[in-house]
């Protein structure tokens, strides 16, 4: 069969237009948005040089470091919240990392996720889910962690990962020979930060925790205490009171809290002065808080 000259063009058309037909037929759907949680604060700071706190295996399944996370991902133009975590969800199972369950709704576009992790309650979170409350009814509260970053989703963009940094820091104090008639210490920590936004990662406010310790152990007794970080350098206030058949103050001691660190101080009781020598720990030595002379 012959085809004119005419009839080739309309031909090699006819079968291009079929060919794009068959492709497009066969375009799968877009890969959803996917985020893998990971934990970059697994270990404090200065963590080998402080006796009192064991260091972690940086291997241990995700809840091992944060067992609770709420998550919100927003239009990063209009804030308006595309997906939200149905509550506080209860990390399970042994996985090293979570990914949140995003809607494959979401279409491209620019977006902010917001991860809050460690919280005991959505409860301390705004209105707005983008700023924490650090410590209601002025008590040490939890290890709360959190990541915000900018994500870009497009046919090309679509698998992301995000670390969790830690907003907090640790005081630990250690109290040594404590005097008979002694049932309990208690402190009081003020010039701390009472919030943190999100988005800049910035601090603001000023709050304070009191907390008590029973003395279980006169030879030695540790008491460890989440806190935000201080307001102003070195401006964080401690004062601890003993408590029992007689009352022992102590003098008011400057330290500094620091997000991801651990502040570390010893109480030891001398008994020819009838009272508590106070020690912080530098790097790996420890000073005297009066005299500020390496012991």
């Amino acid at each position: 069969m012959k085809f004119s000259r005419l009839a080739y063009p309309a031909l090699a058309l006819s079968g291009v237009l079929v060919s794009f037909s068959c492709i497009r037929d066969n375009i799968p759907d877009c890969p959803a948005l996917r985020v893998n949680i990971v934990v970059k604060d697994k270990n404090y700071f200065n963590v080998d040089k402080v006796e009192l706190e064991d260091r972690l295996a940086t291997d241990l399944p995700f809840k091992e470091y944060v067992p609770t996370l709420y998550w919100v991902l927003r239009d990063v133009e209009t804030g308006t919240v595309m997906d939200r975590s149905n509550g506080l969800i209860r990390v399970e199972g042994d996985a090293t990392s979570v990914q949140p369950d995003i809607c494959p709704c979401v279409p491209h576009g620019r977006y902010v996720l917001t991860v809050w992790g460690g919280l005991e309650s959505e409860a301390q979170l705004s209105e707005n889910m983008d700023k924490i409350t650090f410590h209601p009814g002025n008590a040490g509260g939890a290890d709360v962690y959190m990541t915000n970053d900018t994500l870009v989703y497009d046919a090309w963009r679509n698998d992301y990962t995000v670390e969790m940094e830690r907003t907090k820091g640790k005081l630990i104090i250690e109290k040594l020979d404590i005097p008979e008639g002694i049932a309990k210490s208690e402190k009081r920590v003020s010039g701390i930060f009472s919030t943190l936004q999100a988005y800049k990662f910035e601090y603001s406010g000023n709050t304070f925790v009191e907390a008590v310790t029973d003395i279980v152990n006169r030879k030695q007794t540790v008491s460890k205490t989440m806190l935000a970080p201080s307001v102003t350098k070195d401006g964080t206030e401690l004062n601890i009171s003993f408590l029992g058949d007689k009352t022992i103050d102590t003098r008011k001691v400057n330290i500094n809290m620091r997000r991801n660190e651990l502040t570390v101080l010893r109480y030891v009781w001398d008994a020819p002065t009838q009272q508590f020598k106070i020690y912080v720990l530098v790097n790996d030595t420890w000073e005297a808080v009066n005299t500020m002379e390496v012991e």
